[in-house]
């Protein structure tokens, strides 16, 4: 992004000079934000897939929880039960 307009110290800029540049300035300023919105994006997906995850794996250990407190109570009645 250098926006050098090439003039000499004696010569002025031209009304097509100054649309120029400012037509590059534009679309680079258009450029960057269009690029910043696109990393945005994809943050945004990385994270809703992360916490998808994480969702789906709070769930399995919370099953397998569940399984194991059951089943030690199983055990426990079963011993119980035979004393």
């Amino acid at each position: 992004m250098d926006y050098k307009v090439n003039l000499q110290t004696r010569d002025f800029a031209t009304k097509k000079d100054i649309t120029d540049l400012w037509t590059a300035m534009r679309q680079d300023i258009n450029d960057l934000k269009f690029r910043t919105e696109q990393d945005i994006n994809s943050v945004r997906l990385e994270v809703s897939g992360l916490s998808a995850r994480m969702e789906q794996g709070f769930k399995d250990q919370l099953k397998w929880t569940i399984v194991l407190m059951v089943s030690f109570l199983s055990i426990m009645i079963a011993i119980t039960k035979f004393m």
